[in-house]
């Protein structure tokens, strides 16, 4: 059994996080075909849901490209793992109705955190640039039922408790 399953399985976790590989010239979706076969396949064998993360120096850096790899597999042990500020990072802009919605559909987990003007300097939850409220909205309307894990990600060692407490009674505010 590969060591991240069986670590999945002795923790009693449900979600694998994966990646799309570092970004290289010339990517295309289908690339990740007989990878996501093959974990898709070792993810139904251990009762695990893998959640790949759009990561800006990834292949899958934005919430369109996340959409496209998740709903071309279609497993239900596929899921996308929704990370706004990534999708923000790579500069575009903010993403649309329609890209919320359809990110939405594939979410299996959403990563929060905020940065100012250069995604390298990050800030507390709501301080920064990326307005996360469309996301939650998307969610909301064409997400899935139930449970949605969320994660903080402060990104802060010079002052981690302050920023994450402030990011979390932002967080609780943008889903009142």
């Amino acid at each position: 059994m590969p060591l991240a399953f069986e670590v999945a399985n002795t923790l009693g976790a449900s979600q694998l996080r994966i990646f799309s590989y570092f970004t290289y010239d010339g990517f295309a979706p289908e690339h990740l075909d007989d990878d996501l076969d093959r974990l898709v396949d070792l993810a139904e064998a251990h009762d695990v849901t893998l959640v790949l993360e759009n990561e800006h120096v990834c292949n899958v850096a934005t919430l369109d490209q996340l959409t496209a790899v998740v709903a071309r597999r279609a497993h239900p042990r596929l899921r996308g793992l929704l990370d706004l500020a990534n999708h923000r990072s790579t500069r575009p802009p903010a993403p649309s109705a329609d890209t919320l919605a359809a990110a939405a559909r594939i979410a299996g987990a959403v990563h929060v955190k905020d940065f100012g003007g250069d995604p390298r300097r990050y800030a507390a939850l709501g301080e920064g640039m990326v307005d996360h409220r469309p996301l939650f909205a998307a969610l909301r309307d064409h997400g899935p039922m139930g449970t949605l894990p969320i994660s903080i990600e402060t990104h802060r060692p010079d002052d981690g408790p302050a920023v994450t407490a402030r990011s979390l009674a932002a967080l609780r505010a943008m889903l009142t």
